[in-house]
């Protein structure tokens, strides 16, 4: 939608099979010359994030203003985020909680200026949902554990080989000791965990 002294101008409604990042681009370029003629030069585009990508940034007509999410997808913003270190983000803000860095950057052949905004709440909560994926995560493997180390393998090759599969699976676990025994009930072979 889109508003004139708070009063709707443009609203378009589509499918739900139309894809955001196809539909930005046309809409980019059908209507942000039109409304820019009508309006100054002061006046913001607030995209959604799914436009953010190569072909719509470059498709935007010059001197057009525009304000969206770099989704964290994008390789130049993983690596901003993994780079910047609590002391940096420093930039005041009237918001208690809140810490922002800003930074030039160059996407897509265009000069951009990202803030990078951090939220201790919101750092907060990811940190204790984070902790309950892990504990739930380990309950589950210390269950499928429990298989493989009453299983018997035909040859050492074969038990390495399932608790490799096994451990593929896991995304906050990895099995620091193994024993793998030869037991001479069947000629067969054990394997043992600790986490």
């Amino acid at each position: 939608m889109i508003t004139g002294r708070h009063l709707p101008v443009f609203i378009q409604t589509l499918s739900g099979n139309t894809s955001d990042k196809e539909h930005f681009r046309i809409l980019a370029k059908t209507y942000a010359a039109s409304v820019q003629k009508v309006w100054s030069d002061e006046r913001i585009w607030v995209w959604d994030s799914a436009f953010y990508t190569k072909k719509n940034l470059q498709s935007v007509p010059t001197g057009l203003r525009w304000i969206s999410r770099v989704p964290e997808t994008v390789l130049d913003a993983k690596e901003l985020i993994s780079a910047i270190k609590t002391d940096d983000l420093n930039e005041s803000t009237s918001l208690i909680g809140y810490h922002l860095f800003s930074t030039k950057m160059m996407y897509a052949g265009i000069q951009q200026r990202w803030i990078l905004v951090f939220s201790e709440k919101a750092y907060a909560r990811e940190m204790k949902t984070l902790e309950k994926r892990i504990h739930r995560e380990k309950e589950r493997l210390e269950k499928k554990l429990w298989h493989p180390s009453k299983q018997g393998f035909n040859c050492k090759k074969d038990a390495l080989q399932g608790v490799g599969t096994l451990q593929k699976k896991w995304q906050y676990h990895m099995i620091g000791a193994s024993g793998i025994c030869s037991c001479r009930t069947e000629t067969s072979y054990e394997f043992s965990a600790g986490s």
